[in-house]
């Protein structure tokens, strides 16, 4: 892989609320890197938390601080998915509330470093609740018409993930129940489109065809580009005619188009007939272009090229956990697979000419740039932990062969 690590975060029980990642008494579901040394996830055991620095064990709070500028209704329950942005230095959480004891509410809390509230938002206050949208599916009285947890409350939309950049404002939640997933403006808490079988946008499949989704009970929406976005489908339940129930899970990148109201296909790659996802699943884009998706329920995590080759796969999960972590079925779910960089990573940002990358001992992280005569401008992007793309300050040093010796400068970038 050309990352130096993987983190799988991995929850036990259908909505994540029963954390994997446990070392010496920490304890988070979902955990993803928010710097070297700092990991964002959350637990309700306990003190309720956030995130943990693991140098002084500093929590962020969770229940949130009572506001009088915002009501909620205590414990306000974590579940699925948190993002954070570097750039408001905020959380961004996922909770629920129950409507008038009949409909679980999906609710954003945005909560600071202090465990402060300061921004809130209920997708039913959005999106309308609408029957038959929701039921119709064979088993809609075992899967889509089931409660939520603790409750007689109907889990209508299930919102399962969240990317969340503090740069623009923009939020992507995604509704597994609805087969569609939300761009959300924070500035003005607007749905601004939506992409999937109760969308907004046109829906066009790999040959271009129209198509009534592109993915079916989804899970880990994520931004790669612009307009591009990585789905991990879990292909359960599709509306397509005659297709079976459950079906291989695939790993999906589509291209938005909110100006002519499109979304479409653009590459994708189906495991085999045995990799069925019922839930969860997640995939990210590694800095080589490949992309690596984690398959629960057969334990089964994947890095596979754009061309479609399946180059590295880790099987077997559940024997290399510690015992008494894997799920009430004895698999291992993981919800979240997060790259992990040692130090950044510096690569040109596209094929340029009179530009040549070589790497350095043989590590992808390391990288000489041979620059030919006359070239005066070079693209360049780092990648880190972080997913989210946001500009940042930072230094380049510069050295250039002379017949001197070496030459440094440092620029501003």
């Amino acid at each position: 892989m050309s990352c130096d690590d993987l983190m799988l975060g991995a929850p036990t029980a259908g909505n994540c609320w029963h954390p994997m990642h446990r070392a010496a008494g920490l304890s988070l579901a979902n955990p993803r890197m928010v710097n070297s040394t700092t990991v964002a996830g959350f637990r309700q055991e306990g003190r309720g938390s956030l995130a943990l620095d693991f140098f002084s064990h500093q929590y962020v709070p969770w229940p949130p601080r009572p506001d009088p500028d915002f009501k909620y209704t205590p414990p306000l329950l974590l579940h699925h998915d948190i993002d954070f942005s570097p750039v408001t230095n905020t959380f961004m959480a996922m909770t629920t509330h129950i409507v008038n004891h009949s409909i679980a509410a999906d609710d954003l809390v945005e909560v600071d470093l202090e465990g402060r509230i300061v921004w809130r938002w209920s997708i039913l206050d959005h999106v309308p609740v609408v029957w038959d949208a929701y039921g119709g599916f064979v088993d809609e009285r075992v899967d889509l018409k089931q409660r939520f947890p603790g409750t007689r409350a109907v889990d209508y939309t299930h919102i399962n993930s969240i990317y969340y950049d503090g740069e623009t404002g923009e939020i992507f939640v995604n509704a597994r129940h609805l087969d569609t997933f939300y761009k959300v403006s924070k500035p003005s808490g607007r749905i601004e489109w939506s992409v999937g079988r109760v969308g907004t946008l046109r829906l066009f499949d790999g040959h271009g065809r129209p198509a009534a989704s592109l993915f079916w009970h989804a899970h880990g929406v994520t931004r790669v580009g612009p307009n591009d976005f990585l789905v991990f489908d879990n292909n359960l339940h599709s509306r397509v005619p005659g297709a079976p129930e459950s079906q291989p899970a695939r790993l999906v990148r589509l291209r938005v188009d909110p100006i002519n109201g499109t979304a479409q296909e653009e590459w994708s790659w189906q495991g085999p007939k045995d990799y069925i996802s019922s839930y969860h699943g997640d995939c990210d884009v590694l800095p080589n272009g490949n992309v690596v998706g984690t398959i629960p329920g057969i334990d089964v995590v994947s890095e596979v090229t754009p061309e479609g080759e399946l180059v590295w796969e880790l099987k077997g999960a559940r024997t290399a956990i510690p015992r008494g972590l894997t799920s009430q079925d004895g698999s291992f779910f993981a919800l979240e697979s997060t790259r992990l960089l040692r130090w950044p990573l510096v690569l040109p940002a596209a094929a340029q000419r009179g530009v040549h990358a070589a790497p350095l001992h043989g590590r992808t992280r390391l990288v000489r740039l041979h620059l030919a005569r006359g070239v005066a401008r070079v693209a360049l992007s780092a990648w880190n932990t972080i997913p989210q793309r946001h500009h940042c300050a930072a230094t380049l040093a510069v050295r250039a062969s002379s017949g001197d010796g070496l030459a440094a400068a440092t620029l501003p970038v």
